[in-house]
């Protein structure tokens, strides 16, 4: 006996029907589902006299079926349903197997609700602003209602590497980065997200480069000395101590005298040196070279040698 269309004949030649099931997997209940993009509806059906399945859903816990998702298509156990743009927690799926005139054979539903959400809209057009050396300002537009709001992260690759490193409210355009470590001349990937209880939105982004400070001098004191003796050297941007390419050159015009002085103390505005031994009796220049990754800067200012 052959049942594999759902019918067969006993050994008298009777024509047997078996009678028709259907059976809903997915979604089944506790679902969420996506606004606007595709999912399979799953399930199993058997029997004899079965045509075409219809797929309806309901929006009221499955007191009543008015959406129609597809009025017919083949039993081939699954359809790819574009979800609706709707927000509800109350959402099922019901499976009906007909016959070729469209009658009822056999029908199944979500054993229980599952929840569609509106798509996130993404926020869009992030710029990022320098406001200070170690702060950045970031704007973006809010294209959402329904996130519970934005998730802000930061790299130095555009592509890969970033961090959270704020979480912002709902309906928020603006947030300031305030962070010590921003390095001179490295340039910061920031990109921005909505979320909710339901996922991510796209990112925006923007990147910035962060600038590369000049050192100025602005008094040394003394401005004159004998070799040996220690000077400050005040100023501004000479960044913190400890890197062999930070210097200070004291020459004379023409760079016919040059000599590199012996470095006592080192901080961002202040550098201890003492005089380098040079001819006395003469005006020399003096050059503050600090160094942030590949870009050197140097400012100069005019200082006498007194003889012992």
């Amino acid at each position: 006996i052959d049942f594999g269309a759902g019918t067969g004949r006993d050994i008298y030649g009777k024509t047997i029907h078996i009678e028709p099931q259907i059976t809903l997997i997915y979604p089944n209940q506790g679902e969420v589902l996506i606004g606007e993009s595709g999912y399979a509806i799953g399930w199993t059906a058997s029997g004899s006299l079965m045509d075409h399945i219809r797929i309806l859903y309901s929006t009221d816990a499955g007191v009543t079926y008015p959406n129609v998702i597809t009025a017919s298509t083949a039993n081939t156990g699954t359809y790819t349903w574009i979800v609706p743009s709707l927000d509800s927690t109350a959402v099922k799926v019901k499976v009906i197997a007909e016959d070729s005139n469209n009658a009822l054979l056999a029908e199944d539903e979500s054993d229980g609700n599952f929840t569609i959400t509106m798509p996130l809209a993404a926020p869009s057009n992030l710029t990022a602003t320098i406001i200070y050396s170690q702060a950045i300002k970031l704007t973006w537009q809010d294209h959402s209602d329904n996130e519970t709001g934005f998730k802000i992260e930061r790299s130095r690759s555009s592509d890969s590497g970033y961090i959270p490193i704020f979480i912002a409210p709902r309906n928020s355009t603006t947030y300031t980065n305030i962070d010590g470590y921003l390095s001179p001349g490295t340039t910061y990937y920031y990109r921005v997200c909505a979320y909710n209880a339901f996922g991510n939105s796209e990112y925006t982004r923007a990147s910035v480069t962060m600038p590369i400070p000049i050192p100025a001098i602005k008094i040394i004191v003394p401005n004159q000395a004998r070799v040996g003796e220690i000077v400050s050297i005040r100023g501004a941007n000479f960044g913190s101590g400890g890197s062999a390419a930070q210097t200070v050159m004291f020459y004379s015009t023409g760079n016919r005298t040059r000599r590199l002085a012996q470095i006592i103390s080192w901080s961002d505005t202040n550098i201890r040196c003492a005089v380098p031994s040079l001819p006395a009796d003469q005006y020399y220049f003096v050059k503050v070279t600090t160094r942030y990754g590949s870009s050197s800067e140097s400012r100069r200012s005019g200082f006498r040698v007194l003889p012992w």
